[in-house]
């Protein structure tokens, strides 16, 4: 329940503090029973909160974690690619997006689509 209210929060509400303060307390309170899924989706859930707020190299440190557990799993590397991009690291962050496109969940043509998309902009500048 707590990861749900945290995915709503930061994506309809866009309140980056009060979304990691339910991450946060998702990672004191159920370390034991979460899913390899679940704390995917908790790092990854950090790692646009800290995106969103400028603090980069937090968002580098949490979304690599999600990186670590499964490249594959959809838009793992996309703020990874974004605080990259935003400390001037264009050509990690084209590094980080071409990995995207040839690893994250290759089957789902939408994050393929999205991720491309994603990738052009990174490396055209815009």
């Amino acid at each position: 329940a707590l990861l749900n209210q945290a995915e709503y929060i930061h994506q309809a509400d866009g309140e980056w503090e009060m979304a990691m303060a339910l991450y946060k307390e998702l990672l004191m309170r159920e370390q034991e029973s979460g899913t390899p899924p679940q704390w995917r989706q908790v790092w990854i859930g950090f790692s646009r909160c800290f995106y969103e707020i400028g603090e980069y190299d937090k968002d580098l440190a949490s979304g690599t974690a999600a990186l670590e557990m499964n490249r594959h799993f959809p838009q793992a590397h996309k703020y990874v690619a974004l605080a990259q991009n935003a400390i001037g690291d264009h050509a990690l962050a084209t590094k980080t997006m071409k990995n995207a496109v040839q690893y994250e969940a290759p089957w789902n043509d939408k994050n393929s689509e999205i991720n491309k998309d994603l990738l052009r902009e990174i490396t055209t500048g815009m």
